[in-house]
């Protein structure tokens, strides 16, 4: 997964000379030495939950089990494969993303879907209920989780 989609997403990470590309092209020569890791989802969530599986993939860089440790915060990548769709789902955690390449589009509570670019960042309160869909190219992000730090994913039905 990683190997397949990160040069993509990086190369579709925005404009020469942004943030949001120079933050890839740091990552790119590393990614390698990341513990990327699978979905921990059962597929036996749904037919939605089993797509998604095999097309997303995390790995901690602030945190437990990160490159840098600490108690206060957990942060990371994630790379979520084109055309996919993450279904509902909330946790105890208060979580912030920052896309870095590709695009999508994104659902927060009962509020509609919206699209989201290289650039753009998004907050969830804790226990908000939200939902990503890729498009065309995979969506790279930062993600930072800020409180309840081992809080539990949950998907979402109804």
């Amino acid at each position: 997964m990683v190997a397949k989609h990160l040069q993509a997403a990086c190369t579709n990470s925005g404009k020469q000379g942004s943030g949001t590309r120079r933050l890839a092209e740091a990552l790119l020569p590393v990614s390698d030495q990341l513990k990327w890791r699978a979905s921990t989802k059962d597929p036996a969530d749904g037919p939605d939950v089993a797509i998604f599986i095999p097309n997303f993939t995390a790995t901690t860089v602030i945190g437990a089990g990160g490159l840098l440790t600490s108690d206060k915060v957990i942060a990371g990548f994630s790379l979520q494969g084109p055309d996919c769709y993450y279904p509902p789902h909330a946790h105890h955690a208060e979580e912030s993303y920052w896309v870095i390449a590709g695009d999508g589009d994104w659902k927060v509570g009962a509020k509609p879907w919206f699209a989201v670019e290289a650039g753009d960042s998004i907050h969830h309160e804790s226990w908000a209920r939200h939902a990503m869909q890729t498009n065309e190219q995979a969506l790279l992000t930062v993600w930072l989780w800020t409180s309840h730090l081992d809080s539990e994913v949950v998907i979402i039905r109804g």
